[in-house]
């Protein structure tokens, strides 16, 4: 495609170029099959998604809880000491 294009400024390509191009698609039955399992995948992406979106919120409200507890003297965390 990029051999056809005419311009040095602003490259360009015209309708009659882009009609002699040969283009391949796969039998109907088979791009309806790879769009639902496209569909299917980004069904489970989505799923993922949401489940990390809602562990990552419970861990903020966690995080809080603690730093508020520790603020307020009630866990002791004098001796604590990190793992890393």
């Amino acid at each position: 495609m990029n051999a056809t294009m005419a311009g040095s400024a602003l490259r360009r390509i015209t309708i009659s170029k882009i009609e002699e191009f040969l283009l391949f698609l796969p039998p109907l039955s088979e791009q309806r099959a790879i769009a639902a399992y496209l569909d299917e995948k980004t069904s489970e992406i989505d799923a993922m998604k949401a489940e990390l979106t809602a562990q990552i919120e419970d861990l903020k409200t966690l995080r809080t809880s603690l730093i508020t507890e520790a603020v307020t003297g009630q866990v002791d965390v004098r001796d604590w000491k990190t793992k890393y």
